[in-house]
């Protein structure tokens, strides 16, 4: 029975406690063209892998014509109609042609192989590549693109339904390129073949597949489908517009959706009634800053970040607050119910601009402001506790001990470690009010690179700062909005 679809559903992998491949879901139909597209370790050659049975999913379900399936090796993925071609064929450098090709054949009965019949059928496949190979050569004589095409008809001498590149025809020229990829197109529109390109060079391959899909950190971003050949042809002639391409496709997705949380009737410095509301969307591996013209909307603004609005204020916020955090699943919570509790819950983590009294206070040691609201802590012993915050005044370079109080640091030794604590949570989602307070110089500068390596850990960063306030962080935000008037503008 021909094999027509292969459906993969919330396939994950995870090594050494960390996920490589993360829910990854998608379907691929026989007789198209996939190219799945991502830098390195974006988990490309995992989801190979765990396709042709060379390693084996964590969960998740491979259905084939929606029966599932689990493969132990690659003989199984074989077996059911998938095979693969490698950057670096798998070739045996000592054997002929002729054998390398028939050495995997998908038959029970290898010591009664009609050697006549492989030939025949073999040249038939030569012919149809339109190819030429000397069947008795032996593979270390060959150029390099004879040996790519012994093993793609290695592959499909065992008639595969799919067949996966595994980043193909790296070091080839454009015109083999072309010609190969012209014939491959052929061998799809006729239904007669699925392939699935691995790739991270867009450029090579848009022109000939039929869908694009974006991996980045091992889920998958967006499948979309293949551009014009119009617009290829202007793409590939014009790589400022390729670079434009690779932004476009490689958009980050949302972390938080905030809809109309707004809040009503409340008095500002002159006592006048004035009502707030926010809507915003913030990306996961972005920092947004938002600049508050006003003091008085500053407050209230911040509360309604932090989850910490005042009752009168906060019993009557209408709106609604959505987490798309890779640990739940589209949470979404009215905005009179946020609480710093629950945000946490959401793996936010939160640094006011109030650093004695909200992010931490002068009562407490600084081993008790470091390990508490830290849940990552909470499993461990006393000793072990007291060494991570001995480690983090040493990475801080601040000389102190776990057991002083809180209220011997320097406002900028405090800022520094309540971020220290709130990033060792590794958290998805960062909201920091006027960071650069009570930094100097240099600690500003300090302050944007662990920000900037923060973000590249596919964290969301949010900043509140005061409109008239020096912005340290305008060179490394990706969206800048301004408070005033009522409205949220994006500058």
């Amino acid at each position: 029975m021909s094999l027509e679809t292969i459906e993969l559903k919330n396939i994950t992998k995870i090594f050494s406690n960390k996920k490589v491949l993360d829910d990854f879901s998608m379907t691929f139909n026989k007789g198209k063209i996939y190219a799945l597209f991502g830098e390195n370790g974006a988990g490309k050659s995992t989801l190979v892998k765990i396709l042709t049975g060379l390693v084996e999913k964590t969960k998740g379900t491979i259905k084939l014509n929606s029966n599932e399936v689990s493969f132990k090796s690659p003989y199984d993925a074989i077996n059911c109609g998938i095979g693969i071609i490698h950057q670096n064929p798998y070739l045996l450098e000592d054997a002929t042609v002729f054998e390398n090709i028939v050495i995997g054949v998908n038959t029970p009965k290898k010591l009664f192989f009609n050697f006549k019949k492989f030939k025949t059928k073999i040249k038939s496949l030569m012919d149809l590549l339109s190819v030429e190979l000397n069947l008795d050569a032996k593979v270390n004589t060959l150029t390099m693109e004879k040996k790519f095409y012994t093993a793609f008809i290695a592959v499909m001498f065992n008639n595969p339904d799919f067949i996966i590149f595994d980043e193909p025809l790296q070091d080839f020229s454009n015109e083999i390129k072309l010609n190969f990829f012209d014939k491959l197109k052929e061998l799809t529109l006729s239904n007669k073949l699925g392939i699935i390109f691995i790739t991270h060079k867009l450029n090579e391959i848009l022109k000939f597949v039929d869908y694009v899909s974006v991996l980045k950190k091992g889920r998958l971003i967006k499948t979309f489908p293949a551009i014009s050949k119009d617009e290829i042809q202007t793409l590939i002639t014009e790589p400022a517009k390729i670079n434009q391409l690779h932004q476009d496709i490689l958009k980050p997705v949302p972390a938080l959706i905030i809809q109309n949380f707004t809040v009503s009737n409340y008095l500002d410095i002159q006592s006048k009634n004035k009502t707030i509301s926010i809507s915003l969307k913030a990306y996961k591996k972005n920092i947004t800053t938002i600049s508050i013209s006003s003091d008085s909307e500053f407050h209230i603004i911040e509360n309604m970040f932090f989850g910490t609005l005042p009752e009168k204020y906060k019993n009557q916020a209408t709106g609604t607050i959505k987490f798309l955090n890779n640990n739940v699943k589209r949470k979404t919570i009215n905005a009179n119910h946020i609480t710093p509790k629950i945000l946490r819950q959401n793996n936010v983590a939160l640094i006011p601009a109030d650093r004695y009294f909200k992010g931490s206070n002068p009562k407490l040691t600084i081993y008790e402001m470091l390990i508490s609201n830290n849940c990552n802590t909470f499993f461990l012993n006393r000793s072990k506790k007291i060494e991570i915050c001995k480690n983090i005044l040493s990475e801080q370079k601040i000389d102190a001990t776990p057991n002083m109080p809180v209220a011997t640091l320097s406002g900028g030794e405090l800022q520094r470690l309540i971020l220290a604590r709130e990033l060792y949570s590794n958290p998805d989602i960062l909201i920091l009010s006027r960071p650069e307070q009570g930094l100097d110089s240099e600690k500003k500068e300090h302050l944007k690179i662990i920000l900037k390596k923060q973000k590249e850990m596919n964290t969301s960063i949010i900043i509140l700062t005061g409109f008239s306030e020096d912005n340290i962080l305008k060179d490394i935000f990706d969206k800048n909005y301004l408070y005033k008037n009522g409205r949220l503008c994006e500058i």
